[in-house]
């Protein structure tokens, strides 16, 4: 779950901004504090713009970011707190993510709601058309309808077409540096289909394939039953890695 919310914080907030692209820090100071008088800026293609730059960043990382496609992971853990699953424990460990950067915006606007003091809206719907999840070694239980599966092995994940609807409303401070702050996010995400190869589930190779057919079918089943709870966990954890990423980061120097 995590790595996905850095994806989304990262992608909605698009840090990796070129010094000598469309826009300086200078208009865009001038546009806040003269709105009727400056120069009209087009926000829009300003962020698709940042967006673009930033599915390069993505395949070679940055000072401030790492590499995110692939992205890499050493172990990642996932329970019952994280998703509502009842007794649900999964380890992955050498895991890792491939096509992120193959994203499509689907839609996206930018809304001026206060110049004055600083308030942006960002709504925006993109999604991703697979992707490939590879773990080395997974360590799993859960229980599902009364049933408990469990297993260790090898996983390989594909998910088809993720996708991602964000509405943030951000206030940009131009007295300390363009510094950015999200005040408010909200986040939702959803998916097409969910393909699993897994070995190991009951040390049997048939139960194997079966219960991996049985996940591609539970899996986009379970975020719709308790998609009011999956969004509120993604939301959250969002908020918190966007903020860790936009904290020390000044627009001015990075605008040029």
């Amino acid at each position: 779950m995590r790595f996905v919310c850095i994806f989304v914080a990262a992608l909605g907030l698009a840090a990796a901004y070129p010094k000598n692209d469309v826009v300086g820090a200078n208009a865009i100071i001038q546009f806040l504090e003269n709105p009727d008088e400056g120069e009209s800026l087009d926000f829009e293609a300003l962020i698709l713009s940042m967006l673009e730059r930033f599915r390069q960043t993505m395949i070679t990382g940055s000072e401030t970011l790492p590499v995110l496609d692939p992205f890499q992971l050493d172990r990642l853990s996932v329970d019952d707190q994280t998703i509502p699953l009842p007794g649900l424990r999964m380890t992955l460990e050498d895991l890792e993510v491939r096509k992120l950067s193959t994203f499509e915006i689907n839609s996206l606007t930018f809304d001026i709601i206060s110049v004055l003091r600083g308030l942006f809206g960002l709504s925006i719907d993109g999604e991703v058309p697979v992707i490939a999840l590879d773990a080395g070694k997974y360590d799993l239980s859960v229980t599902a309808l009364g049933f408990t599966i469990y297993g260790n092995g090898e996983a390989k994940i594909r998910v088809i077409r993720p996708r991602i609807k964000a509405t943030l409303l951000i206030h940009l401070n131009i007295r300390e540096g363009m510094a950015l702050n999200l005040q408010e996010a909200d986040v939702a995400i959803s998916l097409e289909g969910f393909q699993t190869e897994i070995t190991g589930i009951f040390n049997d190779p048939v139960l194997s394939e079966f219960v991996s057919r049985f996940l591609g079918n539970l899996v986009p089943e379970l975020l719709e039953v308790f998609e009011t709870e999956i969004n509120e966990i993604v939301t959250d954890i969002f908020f918190e890695i966007a903020q860790d990423i936009i904290k020390d980061l000044d627009l001015g120097g990075i605008l040029g």
